[in-house]
C-alpha cells in the first residue's frame, strides 16, 4: 500500500515502467492526482492490476500532465486490469484525466482498459482529456467504464467485451460520451435511471456526441423504461416510449440487440 494526503505516487523521468499490483490510495485532497505523471515524464508505461483510488480523499485517480514546454511530445502507455477511481465533484476529479502542461503539447500512446479493468469517478467524468491536449491515440475499452467520457481529441473504441455504464438522474442531469474523433461502438451499454417520474413519451436524451462512428452495441440494458434506440449510434440519442409497471430485478433486465449499423457520418450538436 502507498497512501498520501497528496500525490501518493509521482512519476517523472524517461523510460520508466510502473507495475502496480497493490493499492495506491488517497487520504486527503490530491494535488492533480493520486497517481500523477509529471509533464517531464516520457516513454513511460503504467501496468495497473491493483487499485489507484482517490475515494479516501478527493481528486483524480490517475492524472497526466501532458508536456512541459510548447510543442512537447510525451510518449506513454497505460494498461489497466485493476481499478482507477476518481472522487469529487469539481468536474476534473476524474478517474483518468489528461491536462495540458504547455501549449500545443501532444500525448502519443494508447489507454487500454483491459478485461476486468474498471475506470470510474463518483462525481466527475470517468475519463477526461481536456481542451488543449492533443491526444494522438485511442481509449480502448475491453473492461468496464462507469460514467461520462470526454475526449477533446483522440478516439474511443468499445470492444466486444466492453461494458459502458451511464447514469441518468433526470432529463437535465445524465452521463454523456463526447468524442472529438472516431467512436467504434461495441459490447454492452447499461443505462441506470435513478428516477423514472419525470419522463414522458417522446422525450429524447442526447447521450453520445462524436466526430464519426461505426459499429453497434451488442446489447443495451435500460431497466424498466421502454426506449427507442434506433438513432443511438447515428444521432447519439434515445427516446422514451413508455415504462413497465414494476422495476425488475437486475437479473431480469432486458437486453436489446442493435446489430447491422454501418459507418455513420460526422455529427455535431
Amino acid at each position: 500500500v502507498i497512501s498520501s494526503d497528496s500525490r501518493a505516487f509521482n512519476l517523472d523521468g524517461d523510460g520508466l515502467q510502473v507495475n502496480n499490483r497493490g493499492d495506491i490510495l488517497a487520504t486527503g485532497a490530491q494535488r492533480n492526482g493520486t497517481f500523477y505523471v509529471d509533464g517531464t515524464a516520457d516513454n513511460f508505461t503504467l501496468n495497473n492490476s491493483g487499485s489507484i483510488d482517490a475515494t479516501g480523499g478527493s481528486g483524480s485517480g490517475l492524472s497526466i500532465q501532458v508536456g512541459s514546454f510548447d510543442g512537447d511530445v510525451q510518449n506513454g502507455s497505460i494498461f489497466n486490469s485493476g481499478s482507477i477511481i476518481g472522487s469529487g465533484d469539481s468536474g476534473i476529479d476524474a478517474g483518468l484525466r489528461f491536462f495540458a502542461g504547455a501549449t500545443g503539447a501532444v500525448f502519443n500512446g494508447d489507454i487500454v482498459n483491459e478485461v476486468g479493468g474498471l475506470i470510474s469517478a463518483d462525481g466527475s467524468p470517468a475519463v477526461l482529456i481536456e481542451e488543449g491536449v492533443q491526444f494522438d491515440g485511442s481509449l480502448i475499452n475491453a473492461g468496464q467504464i462507469d460514467g461520462s467520457i470526454f475526449l477533446a481529441s483522440g478516439d474511443l473504441e468499445l470492444l466486444d467485451s466492453s461494458l459502458l455504464s451511464l447514469t441518468i438522474d433526470s432529463l437535465a442531469d445524465f452521463d454523456t460520451v463526447d468524442i472529438e474523433g472516431d467512436l467504434a461502438f461495441g459490447g454492452a451499454l447499461e443505462l441506470n435511471f435513478t428516477d423514472f417520474s419525470g419522463f414522458e413519451i417522446g422525450q429524447t436524451i442526447d447521450l453520445f456526441d462524436f466526430g464519426s462512428a461505426s459499429g453497434s452495441f451488442d446489447s443495451v440494458f435500460s431497466g424498466p423504461l421502454s426506449l427507442d434506440f434506433s438513432n443511438l449510434t447515428s444521432q447519439g440519442t434515445v427516446t422514451f416510449t413508455g415504462a413497465t409497471t414494476a422495476v425488475p430485478e437486475p437479473s431480469s433486465l432486458v437486453a436489446l440487440a442493435l446489430g447491422g449499423l454501418l459507418f455513420l457520418q460526422r455529427r455535431r450538436r
